[in-house]
C-alpha cells in the first residue's frame, strides 16, 4: 500500500492575493512576499524531514504548485509517522494511492 504526502509550494496569483477582478497593490505584494518566504522554509523543513525518512520525491513535470512525496505505508501509517517526525499532518494533503491491477 503506497501513500502519498503532497506539500503546497504555490497557488495561482489570482488565488493567493484573491485579485481576481480586481488590482494588486504594492503592499500586497510585499505581504505576499513574506508569507511565501515562510511557506517555503516550513516546506524545505517538511521536505529534510521526510527525505530523511525514506520519504521519496515524485518527479514533476510541467506547472508545479505542489512537491509530492511517497512511501509504503498505509494513509494511517503515515500520519503517525508524520506526527512522530514534527510535521501535523493537516500541514499536507495525504492520499493513499490504489494499487494497479496487473
Amino acid at each position: 500500500m503506497v501513500t502519498e504526502v503532497s506539500v503546497l509550494l504555490f497557488l495561482k496569483p489570482s488565488d493567493e492575493m484573491k485579485i481576481e477582478g480586481g488590482k494588486a497593490t504594492p503592499k500586497m505584494l510585499r505581504e505576499k512576499a513574506k508569507e511565501l518566504k515562510e511557506r517555503l522554509e516550513r516546506a524545505a523543513e517538511i521536505f529534510e524531514k521526510l527525505e530523511a525518512n525514506g520519504w521519496e520525491l515524485t518527479e514533476a513535470y510541467g506547472s508545479i504548485y505542489s512537491l509530492d512525496f511517497y512511501k509504503d505505508v498505509s494513509e494511517e501509517e503515515a500520519k503517525r509517522e508524520l506526527k512522530r517526525i514534527g510535521v501535523d499532518p493537516e500541514e499536507v494533503s495525504i492520499y493513499e494511492l490504489e494499487e494497479e491491477e496487473e
